[in-house]
């Protein structure tokens, strides 16, 4: 049996101090809520994450306010499970978590058995409300159809929103952010060579094969409580 593995590319571009998040987008987290036909919220019922890739499971138990978080979620399409006792069981299909960007459902459970089950496809929210992020990605499959000269993982970067590019990725920049401003790290450790980082804030000491790639994400996010202003870059691989 194949085993493979996540690891993730994190690029940040910062105007101020670095915050928090900028460094721990490795992962994904998974946040909804469960109602029922009426819409009110329901507390105490079990929901679980299934990787559709590794079949890795997390759970968690929804809130008084019928409110769930699972955190450091591993990138991935994920199977939802909602159940609890006098409600029929929930399936929430082909829920998308992409790195650094939470997915968002909500489950809604109708009276009955919990052997009975309704299953939900496409769940994710179209509309991101748990973060004020700004998000593009590429995919999978994208990755296979897009023309790519070389093999450097970051010339991905250049598709995406937000990068402006004079010439070569190495010219890159961030929503318009200076390149001394750039982080990148890798499963949250930096890669950057930190010694041309003034000058060449796109180039990394370690470059993941591109072969390995699974999505490639950009995220533009506003202030926040730490009053840094942010763009950030984001890739996955397996």
């Amino acid at each position: 049996m194949n085993h493979r593995l996540l690891s993730a590319l994190t690029l940040a571009a910062l105007i101020a101090a670095p915050s928090a998040s900028a460094y721990a987008q490795a992962t994904s987290q998974l946040t909804g809520t469960v109602v029922d036909t009426s819409g009110a919220s329901i507390p105490g019922a079990t929901v679980e994450a299934k990787h559709k890739g590794t079949n890795a499971v997390l759970s968690t138990v929804t809130s008084s306010q019928g409110s769930f978080l699972i955190p450091a979620l591993q990138p991935g399409t994920y199977t939802v499970t909602v159940t609890l006792q006098g409600f029929k069981t929930a399936v929430l299909n082909d829920v998308v978590a992409n790195v650094g960007v939470p997915a968002v459902v909500r489950a809604t459970l109708e009276v009955g058995g919990v052997s009975e089950t309704v299953v939900v496809e496409a769940a994710t929210a179209v509309v991101q409300t748990s973060a004020t992020d700004v998000s593009s990605t590429i995919n999978t499959k994208q990755i296979t159809s897009l023309p790519l000269t070389s093999r450097n993982v970051l010339d991905f970067i250049t598709f995406l929103p937000g990068v402006n590019t004079p010439g070569g990725n190495r010219d890159s920049t961030v929503n318009g952010l200076p390149q001394s401003a750039i982080n990148i790290t890798l499963d949250g450790i930096n890669v950057q060579d930190n010694t041309l980082k003034s000058t060449d804030g796109f180039f990394t000491i370690v470059q993941p094969r591109l072969d390995a790639i699974e999505e490639v994400t950009v995220t533009g996010a506003a202030g926040g409580a730490s009053g840094a202003g942010q763009g950030a870059v984001q890739s996955a691989f397996v």
